[in-house]
């Protein structure tokens, strides 16, 4: 039974990282696939247009088989240490095959040293782009002098041409067969078989010319040692001759006995001198030698080239690319790591999602008593801060519902509650967002103050007042009261109270007096339901956390596909009294 619950969880396991696996695939083509399209678009374009300029390449190849150098009949009786031997060679052939002498003939046998193919230039030709290059010659010279570089002599170009085809013929044994394959590659498939063979031919020539040499060498030294043995020979026959010429060789046992050395080695000298003669006699009688390899196949000009192939090149391509783009896909979308969704924020914040809504900026409205009300001490909100009560069907209309009911259900047990509206970036919809939902608790009878705590950018005291006339100076405050500092609407219920840092001290490093504040907000709790205060950014701004002491409820705004999650991250941690009063998050777009 507990294997059957283990598996069961295992599979689980396995099914929920498939999941998500898949939604994390899912996620990166939906917010990164203008990135990922060109991408591949381009690569794949690469790849054709490589297809259909690249210089092709012809590859030709010369088969030759190497010569047993055991008898047929010794064949099944070879060991392992005879195998060894054998294998090794015919390594030793496939290098000798690869070596600079077989290159050298083969550039000289097809004068490769004049091809272009090979030099990288044509030294004999007469077409417009030699012109040019024999006009630029002599300043070419002259840099390459002042580089420490000189101009290439009819040796060099030959070395040339020799490195250029070592680095294009390849020579390899077939596994462990005694066939060797020279191959030899050109932009002309004629030229690629010529190549090849010539390569190979000249590997043959080069066994019979060893083979003959060292029968030629084998020669010599037999002509000489057939001389010296046939001059020992006589000088030892004549030693005994003049012995016996010299009396009775017979009459002392001495005398005897040298003479028995002598016969001896009159013999063995005339032994050594017939079976070398019978050698000798021998290898002029012999057969032209034969080489180690002969060829069995010519090469023929290919019909196809080998390099590039479309058919090949296209879909290696297409596959890049889509390999490519993934990368790039994942690598963006790693980097910039962007808030999207709703779990974006359950996972980063962790509070309840409010929803998400398209928020715009707030304008002023135009309108012939806007400026008088607000020298009367009287204001009029914009239509976009009147969007939660003018269209209630609307999404930002809902979220504020939602806000109204995620605040109210906090379990705050004060009379009056001050709500902190604040995001981690600037420019995304606070302003608008809290306008908006102190004009629908007003418009449900509760009493609400709008407090502009934005000093970096004011932008209700910009729009609600005329310009600066409702701006206290720094010394008036604590002095004044928020009921000579605030302006009303219409009715009763709303107020606002504008920012009182002096207009002309406005700045993105402004900050607020937090002791005047948080005194303004405690007279505020004694006179109003709601406190709706429109907080600066946290990041880069000190008044967030001086004054997250006098709010008792936060609410998040992300702008959507632009937060980065770890400037959020970030933001929360330089306050950590925000997560413990937050009651929601939004995310406007």
């Amino acid at each position: 039974m507990g294997a059957i619950i283990r598996s069961d969880r295992e599979s689980d396991a396995v099914r929920t990282n498939i999941i998500t696996i898949i939604g994390g695939l899912a996620r990166i083509i939906r917010y990164q696939w203008a990135t990922m399209l060109l991408i591949f678009i381009g690569i794949a374009c690469l790849a054709g247009v490589y297809a259909a300029v690249a210089r092709p390449q012809y590859n030709a190849t010369a088969t030759l088989v190497v010569e047993s150098s055991r008898s047929p009949t010794s064949q099944s009786t070879q060991t392992p240490a005879d195998a060894a031997t054998e294998s090794a060679n015919i390594e030793t052939l496939a290098e000798v095959a690869r070596s600079e002498a077989i290159a050298t003939a083969v550039v000289d046998k097809l004068e490769l040293y004049n091809d272009p193919e090979f030099i990288g230039r044509d030294p004999n030709s007469e077409t417009e782009e030699s012109i040019i290059k024999g006009i630029l010659r002599p300043l070419m010279a002259s840099v390459k002098v002042l580089l420490g570089r000189k101009e290439l002599s009819e040796n060099d170009l030959h070395k040339q041409a020799v490195n250029s085809l070592r680095e294009t013929l390849r020579v390899r044994r077939v596994a462990l067969t005694y066939v060797i394959e020279i191959s030899a590659s050109s932009s002309d498939p004629r030229k690629a078989a010529n190549i090849a063979n010539t390569a190979a031919l000249e590997f043959v020539k080069f066994q019979l010319e060893s083979s003959s040499l060292a029968a030629k060498s084998a020669g010599v030294w037999l002509e000489a040692r057939l001389v010296e043995l046939r001059a020992e020979a006589e000088a030892t026959e004549a030693a005994i001759s003049n012995f016996r010429a010299s009396g009775d060789p017979g009459s002392e046992p001495q005398e005897r006995a040298t003479l028995r050395e002598l016969a001896t080695r009159a013999q063995t000298y005339r032994s050594l001198y017939d079976a070398f003669l019978a050698r000798a006699a021998t290898m002029q009688q012999a057969e032209v030698p034969i080489p180690d390899a002969r060829m069995v196949s010519v090469a023929t000009a290919p019909l196809e080239p080998s390099f590039p192939r479309p058919g090949l090149v296209l879909p290696i391509g297409i596959a890049f690319g889509i390999l490519a783009a993934g990368i790039c896909g994942w690598l963006k979308e790693r980097g910039q790591e962007k808030v999207r969704s709703a779990a974006d924020v359950k996972r980063l914040v962790n509070s309840d999602f409010l929803g998400s809504a398209v928020v715009g900026n707030l304008y002023l409205d135009r309108e012939a008593d806007s400026v008088s009300k607000a020298l009367q001490g009287q204001f009029l909100l914009p239509s976009g801060a009147r969007v939660s009560v003018q269209q209630p069907q609307s999404e930002l209309a809902a979220i504020i519902r939602n806000m109204r009911v995620a605040i109210d259900a906090s379990g705050w047990d004060r009379e009056s509650k001050v709500i902190g509206i604040v995001s981690a970036c600037a420019a995304e919809g606070k302003t608008l967002v809290a306008a908006n939902l102190a004009q629908a608790i007003a418009a449900s009878g509760s009493k609400v103050l709008l407090v502009d705590a934005n000093a970096p950018y004011p932008t209700l005291t910009t729009l609600l007042t005329s310009a600066g006339s409702h701006s206290c100076p720094n010394s008036a405050v604590g002095t004044e009261r928020i009921h000579d500092l605030a302006l009303y609407a219409d009715h009763e219920n709303l107020a606002f109270l504008p920012n009182y840092i002096d207009r002309r001290d406005v700045g993105p490093s402004t900050s607020i007096p937090s002791r005047q504040m948080r005194d303004l907000l405690k007279e505020a709790r004694s006179m109003f339901d709601y406190v709706i205060v429109d907080l600066p950014a946290i990041t880069g701004q000190p008044d967030v956390r001086a004054l997250s002491s006098s709010i008792d409820h936060f609410v998040l705004l992300i702008r959507s596909n632009s937060s980065a999650q770890h400037k959020v991250a970030e933001a929360l941690e330089m306050v950590p009294q925000i997560r413990p009063l937050l009651v929601g998050t939004i995310l406007t777009r």
